[in-house]
Parts: C-alpha cells; structure tokens; sequence
C-alpha cells in the first residue's frame, strides 16, 4: 500500500512540474503566436486582393449582409480591402472541411 503510494506521490509531482513547465512556455509564447496568426492572416487577404493597401474587419457589415442573404451564415469574418482612394473590395476568409479538409 505504501509503494502504491509513494508512486502516485511521485506521479503527482512529475505532472505538478510538466504543468508547470507547459504554462511557463504558453505564457512566453502566446504573444508571439498571436502575431503569426495574424501576419498569416493578412499574407493571405494580400494574396487575394493584392491591389489593397490594407483591410479593417467589417462586423456591421458583415451582419447587415447576413441579414439579407441567408447563405452568408457560416461565413464569420468580412474584411473591407482598403486602397490608396478608398475600398477597392471585400475578402473573407474560408475554410474546406470534410474528408480533404484540415
């Protein structure tokens, strides 16, 4: 019973310290993270409509076209592609889901 014991105590405190660790490099890392996915994000609206200079997240709009056109209700971000005279488009980004899927 002891040895059972002392297992589950050293298995505890194995875990405590891998927790530990893993918080500790999440907490480093978030912020960098966070930047990649949003570099990526605006490489690929780029990738897209290449003629904009920049894009701002649009919800107002994107509700207002929801409300019109109910195919649009998967779709959950709307960019309006900003130009040097104005907006040039709208890009939203999309995903593939089923057996090809991610």
């Amino acid at each position: 019973m002891r040895y059972i014991l002392r297992l589950a105590l050293v298995l505890g405190v194995i875990s405590m310290v891998a927790a530990g660790g893993l918080a500790l490099t999440n907490q480093y890392t978030e912020e960098r993270i966070a930047g990649h996915v949003v570099r990526a994000k605006q490489e690929a609206l780029r990738e897209v409509m290449p003629a904009a200079d920049g894009f701002m997240l649009e919800p107002e709009l994107l509700a207002a076209l929801q409300a019109d056109d109910a195919s649009l209700r998967d779709v959950t971000e709307l960019y309006e592609a900003q130009g040097p005279d104005g907006p040039v488009g709208i890009v939203c980004p999309t995903g593939v889901t089923g057996s090809g899927g991610p």
